[in-house]
C-alpha cells in the first residue's frame, strides 16, 4: 500500500484515514459536520468469504459536510 492506494479488483483505490478525509474535505471548502463508520456486507466486496472474516465486517467512512 503506497499512500493509502491499494489494488481492488484491478482498480487503484484510495483508502483514507479519518483525519486525512476531514482534511481533504476542508481543503476543498467543505465544513465537516460528522464522520462515522458505515458497515456493509462482505458480498459487496468478496465473492468467496474466507472463514476467518466471518466475525468482521467491511466498513468505510461516511462524511456529512456542506459548503
Amino acid at each position: 500500500m503506497v499512500e493509502g492506494i491499494v489494488d481492488v479488483g484491478g482498480t487503484p483505490t484510495k483508502h483514507y484515514m479519518h483525519d486525512e478525509l476531514v482534511q481533504q474535505l476542508e481543503d476543498a471548502g467543505f465544513a465537516v459536520a460528522t464522520v462515522t463508520r458505515a458497515e456493509f456486507p462482505w458480498s459487496e466486496v468478496l465473492d468467496d468469504l474466507p472463514q476467518d472474516l466471518q466475525t468482521f465486517h467491511p466498513w468505510d467512512w461516511l462524511a456529512v459536510a456542506g459548503k
